[in-house]
């Protein structure tokens, strides 16, 4: 028993095969010229070399001429490619780094700024505070003064009042 597994479409579409290697020939002799041509240029030490205008030729025409871009030649040499990917790496993250420090330095010199404030909000009050207190206490003072004065009058009433009653009686007696 043989199976035969055919597609649902038809075997060909406006000249394009549903076989996967079914390629015309005119296709392959195409692919062929395009990989001799990117063979011709990777043999090529040089890369591809774009100018920008006149003006900006007339300036650097001697720089271009005598180093090729950096992009072409790294492409061609595998090997550098990935140092160079390193080191773009690195300095992206030395980059994030160093944001995120400067971000967390902003935040600790506002932390030290608030607690600076704070300091001095917690210093003032103790003070007002203290001046608080010392008004109070010579107020107490003050009134335990004036209390203590008013109950010796009383009491010198008492005794001057005794005092002269003990003289009258002396002298009804007598």
């Amino acid at each position: 028993m043989r199976i035969v597994l055919e597609s649902p479409c038809p075997p060909s579409y406006y000249r394009i095969s549903n076989k996967p290697y079914g390629f015309d020939s005119s296709v392959v002799s195409e692919m062929n010229s395009l990989l001799k041509n990117l063979n011709i240029f990777s043999k090529n030490g040089r890369g591809f070399v774009m100018r920008v205008s006149e003006y900006a030729e007339s300036e650097s025409e001697e720089e271009e001429e005598e180093e090729p871009c950096q992009i072409c030649t790294s492409c061609n040499d595998d090997d550098d490619l990935y140092p160079m990917i390193n080191v773009y790496h690195k300095t992206l993250i030395e980059e994030d780094v160093t944001n995120q420090v400067s971000v967390v330095e902003a935040e600790i010199l506002h932390e030290s700024a608030m607690l600076r404030y704070a300091i001095g909000r917690v210093e003032k009050y103790r003070d007002t505070r203290e001046h608080v207190e010392r008004r109070l206490d010579c107020q107490y003072r003050q009134e335990v003064a004036h209390a203590l004065d008013i109950y010796l009058t009383s009491v010198q009433q008492r005794v001057h009042a005794r005092a002269e009653t003990i003289i009258m009686q002396e002298r009804y007696q007598s």
